[in-house]
């Protein structure tokens, strides 16, 4: 968008309109990031399918977390993933550009320029599968194979080691309370570093502000093989048979509130699903939904999708995976 003033930002069933203009259809939105301290001011980072990203200019803060929670891209609703190229892919990407070609030009050794042609391939492959990832949700950040849980992080900030010609690199960091600092660096400007560490501000005040869940305790694993916890878990449910349905219906909102409460432990928010799943019917299973889409940390994630889709093994590997994350 061009530093014109924006009239009015809207949402409706369509998509994204801009001064009464559709800039944006609900089925081409893939994510939409909210950058609060850059320039020119709190802008929405819009990333649609098959198009360049889009950003738009809002008035304030308040009013992009209000639109990005009606696109369902919120912090407390959605993960962010961030691929960050590692540094030197530019110029790896130049030296077999220029193998490839030299190799091609080469028409009496067609096996040989078929071969330099089929390395390039392979190394570029292997380099843009094998960014690093970074994926922010409403539990914590996982960086590759490394999860933090909000719990453990203080801070996060985004510093630049750029010379004199421009070039250099982009750093974001982490620091953890047990005194680890995760860094993670990108290079070349491919995305904007401050996105990340403003998601991750975004997500951890709502971490910090959300209400403990009560009885926890009651939810936790104790020791039990996997088997068993399933179905202990189970029978929680189970047991309100014969109940007051008040009864009943104050202990399902109990155990929403531990699957969708953050700050809980992940086998505390897996046993309360678990329960829930006993008796869940479709706007159940779409508020189940809903609250794997911000999840993270892999081994819940995966839990919830398999309690989500009925499958026992599923449940069972991820469930076997539940250790606690390591720490930095």
């Amino acid at each position: 968008m061009d530093d014109a003033p924006i009239r009015s930002v809207g949402i409706d069933a369509h998509g994204l309109f801009v001064d009464d203009a559709l800039v944006a259809r609900r089925e081409e939105i893939r994510s939409a990031l909210l950058l609060e301290h850059g320039q020119p001011g709190p802008t929405l980072w819009i990333h649609r399918r098959f198009r360049s990203p889009l950003t738009v200019r809002v008035m304030s803060s308040q009013r992009g977390h209000q639109l990005l929670k009606r696109l369902g891209f919120d912090a407390s609703q959605s993960v962010a993933r961030f691929p960050t190229p590692s540094g030197g892919w530019r110029f790896e990407v130049l030296v077999w550009l220029i193998i490839i070609a030299a190799g091609a030009s080469c028409g009496a050794w067609f096996a040989l320029s078929a071969l330099l042609l089929f390395l390039g391939l392979v190394t570029l492959l292997i380099r843009f599968t094998g960014r690093t990832r970074v994926v922010v949700g409403s539990d914590g950040v996982l960086v590759d194979k490394t999860f933090v849980h909000y719990e453990d992080i203080m801070s996060a900030s985004t510093w630049d080691n750029i010379d004199d010609e421009g070039h250099g690199n982009h750093f974001v960091g982490v620091a953890t309370r047990r005194g680890g600092f995760l860094t993670l660096w990108q290079s070349g400007g491919r995305f904007d570093s401050s996105a990340i560490v403003d998601r991750i501000h975004q997500a951890l005040e709502g971490y910090r502000q959300s209400d403990p869940v009560e009885r926890q305790d009651e939810l936790s694993r104790n020791g039990l093989t996997v088997p068993a916890w399933i179905a202990r878990a189970r029978s929680l449910n189970l047991a309100k048979e014969g109940t007051y349905r008040t009864a009943h219906r104050d202990e399902t909102r109990w155990l929403w509130r531990a699957v969708e409460d953050v700050s809980a432990k992940p086998e505390a928010r897996a046993t309360a699903a678990m329960a829930l799943a006993v008796r869940l019917d479709d706007a159940g299973r779409q508020r189940l939904r809903a609250v794997v889409q911000a999840v993270a940390w892999p081994p819940l994630r995966r839990a919830l999708l398999a309690i989500d889709a009925r499958h026992d093994a599923a449940l069972a590997a991820a469930l076997a995976s539940f250790t606690a994350p390591p720490r930095p």
